[in-house]
């Protein structure tokens, strides 16, 4: 356990995710709640109550623990299981009482009309990919096929799984075929295997079906990775007739992690770069208060003006008419951005009028920020 949980600590994605901010380790934590209040149902039933609460909270984290439904499912009736005795009538009615709250607060959030149209958007978008959204439903066959490219497209099997967890991976696959012979044969696996091949298993499908099978989004895989790697490495500890030769793998799984993920983090630690707190300090001395700045890269390069800043891209502001209502005073524009085309396309004369005030360079773009004649209307 204290070498999963050093490994874990190290983790150079799994560190610089938790620290961006993003949502995904929001639903991670929750899941992990679920998961582990069903493994501590085994001692004290009461823990059960906690499986639905969790994945309820990470779904209001973001919808996509929707793809962890089955998982908290699975929980609940394992946890039920090992319960046993403990879980006594008054206990299953309270329990059943929890799941009805949770699942009617749901439905009545979705039902509202905001609610529904932002679920409707979300999962359009995340089915239907960037620059495709067309309003229609994304067809069962579409997402099937798209689903299997991705599937045997190497470069996102390397981008969103092996690159993310190189040293536990080896270990992850291990971990569920042996299980999965296991059950297939009708032999005992124990419950936390059991919940951790379903885990990993679901955000493995999850990944690849949506059209983001990388980046941030494979953040949802690490918890069951890390999970999985600790019981298949104790399994095999456990095998070896000398204690004397159990040092061996643990060096090698240490050695492997400091030649990746420990040499990734001092890389970064030892050459820092501080272009975006540079191009921020940069905007800010030019833009007044009075000023609204309009662009894709404006929420990351402008954070700490003094301006108002509005995001433009497909889906957001990206209609002439959205746009004349933000009173645009300055543009942060890239040559190749959506932003750029759509202001091209639908105020081409405000263009022509606007006026430099100062070009950076941010991730191997150049960037420049214009100040028009006057605010877009």
């Amino acid at each position: 356990l204290a070498l999963v949980v050093g490994l874990t600590a190290v983790q150079f994605y799994y560190l610089h995710y938790l620290r961006a901010g993003l949502l995904e380790p929001s639903v991670n934590t929750w899941v992990i709640a679920a998961v582990a209040c069903a493994v501590a149902a085994e001692r004290d039933a009461r823990w059960l109550f906690g499986v639905p609460i969790a994945w309820t909270l990470a779904f209001l984290s973001k919808q996509s623990a929707v793809a962890f439904l089955p998982l908290a499912v699975l929980a609940l009736a394992l946890g039920a299981v090992a319960a046993g005795p403990q879980l006594n009538r008054s206990r299953r009615l309270g329990l059943a009482a929890v799941v009805a709250v949770c699942a009617a607060g749901l439905f009545l959030l979705v039902r509202s009309d905001a609610y529904a149209q932002t679920v409707a958007w979300n999962y359009q978008h995340m089915f239907h990919g960037r620059g495709t959204f067309s309003g229609a439903e994304p067809s069962i066959s579409g997402v099937a096929s798209r689903t299997l490219g991705r599937v045997l497209d190497w470069t996102h099997w390397k981008q969103g799984v092996l690159m993310v967890i190189p040293v536990c991976l080896p270990f992850v696959v291990v971990h569920v075929a042996r299980n999965g012979v296991r059950l297939l044969r009708r032999q005992p696996v124990s419950r936390l295997s059991l919940l951790t091949m379903t885990w990993f298993l679901l955000g493995l499908a999850a990944l690849f079906t949506v059209e983001h099978a990388r980046g941030r989004f494979s953040h949802i895989l690490l918890p069951p990775a890390f999970l999985a790697f600790g019981l298949e490495l104790d399994f095999w500890l456990q095998r070896l007739d000398s204690t004397r030769w159990k040092w061996l793998p643990v060096a090698g799984i240490v050695a492997a992690t400091l030649l990746t993920h420990v040499r990734w983090s001092s890389e970064w630690l030892l050459g820092p770069q501080y272009a975006l707190r540079d191009a921020n300090r940069e905007i800010a001395a030019v833009l007044e208060p009075d000023d609204a700045v309009l662009g894709m890269r404006a929420p990351l390069l402008a954070f700490d003006s003094p301006a108002d800043i509005f995001y433009v891209k497909h889906h957001f502001n990206d209609s002439a008419d959205r746009i004349a209502r933000l009173g645009a005073t300055h543009l942060l524009l890239s040559n190749r951005e959506t932003a750029t085309r759509l202001l091209k396309r639908s105020f081409p004369e405000a263009l022509e009028d606007a006026s430099r005030s100062l070009t950076l360079r941010y991730r191997g773009r150049n960037y420049r920020l214009l100040e028009l004649g006057k605010p877009l209307r």
